[in-house]
């Protein structure tokens, strides 16, 4: 394992209370100390815990395939009958609902009935605009920046993907649902919308990030592990086919230069057919690996040509 040049990536978890970056800091001053290029795949906001991925050296250009194509799943523990600025536990409690019925209408509820509800509401397709205190951008600026000066910039939805929905505790007004989202995709807002759709307010209490595609969180403290125990198999993060060159072709692709091959498995892949978009031209993404088994290129197959998209 050669820190300073291969690609790696590591599953760390996060604690609650800081910035993604912080755990950045800490990786910095100890596990990867001396490491110069280091990214993280998706922010998590600092009240929020969990799986974070960390990329160091040529992984991080990966970062397109990870954080805007890798699903992820969250464990939200939310509050029903309130409503704060922020969408979780950080705001103020702005808005209550004083219904008079609110706590014999919702002690009707029970998790089957609530899961069922929320189901036929919200997943597939799910159309979500950035919360006012969201880190997405308008004309460079963060819209939490705006909406700490009380200025509103409304965005226009996009559409996101609710994969599953599963309500795993409840007691009013307790509410803890396990969602799996596309990339993108606002819990809290999500929260507050399905705690509309039940007929009432709600914010995020706590967050926690399981799951990133098929990696799941580990639960070691943030400075206490080893690199074999936090490092994650490129394959399986992103289980492309893989095609290996001898020691010619190989430098042709680490050159840059595109390679026409005999056999190139031809096997389905939707896997790899969902990535590929990302780069419009190439066809299908395959692992390039050279003769000791060793991925050294992400290459995307092109009228009939294998061409490098990320040399490692």
């Amino acid at each position: 394992m050669n820190l300073t040049t291969d690609p790696f990536i590591f599953n760390i978890y996060k604690p609650r209370d800081i910035t993604s970056y912080d755990a950045i800091r800490v990786l910095k001053r100890t596990t990867l100390k001396g490491i110069k290029k280091i990214g993280h795949f998706g922010t998590l906001d600092p009240f929020a815990e969990g799986l974070l991925l960390i990329g160091i050296n040529s992984a991080t250009r990966l970062n397109n395939y990870i954080h805007d194509g890798l699903s992820k799943t969250y464990i939200a523990h939310g509050i029903l009958g309130k409503e704060s600025n922020t969408g979780d536990v950080t705001g103020e409690i702005i808005k209550l609902d004083e219904s008079k019925d609110l706590e014999e209408k919702f002690s009707k509820m029970d998790i089957a009935s609530i899961e069922k509800e929320l189901t036929a509401k919200f997943i597939g397709d799910y159309w979500q605009a950035p919360h006012a205190f969201s880190a997405a951008k308008f004309e460079g600026k963060k819209l939490y920046e705006y909406a700490r000066q009380g200025i509103e910039i409304k965005k226009e939805k996009k559409l996101k993907k609710v994969y599953s929905l599963k309500v795993l505790e409840y007691n009013f007004p307790e509410l803890i649902i396990e969602f799996k989202v596309s990339s993108g995709t606002y819990i809290r807002t999500l929260f507050s919308e399905c705690a509309n759709h039940l007929g009432s307010l709600g914010y995020l209490d706590k967050l926690i990030r399981t799951q990133i595609g098929s990696v799941f969180s580990n639960t070691m403290d943030l400075d206490n592990h080893s690199l074999s125990e936090i490092n994650v198999d490129l394959e399986q993060l992103l289980p492309f086919q893989s095609v290996s060159l001898d020691e010619s072709m190989m430098n042709k692709m680490i050159h840059g230069n595109p390679i026409t091959l005999n056999e190139i498995p031809d096997e389905e892949s939707p896997v790899s057919e969902r990535f590929c978009g990302i780069v419009p031209e190439i066809e299908k993404m395959y692992w390039v690996k050279d003769e000791n088994a060793q991925i050294r290129s992400l290459g995307g197959l092109s009228n009939d040509q294998l061409r490098p998209v990320i040399n490692f």
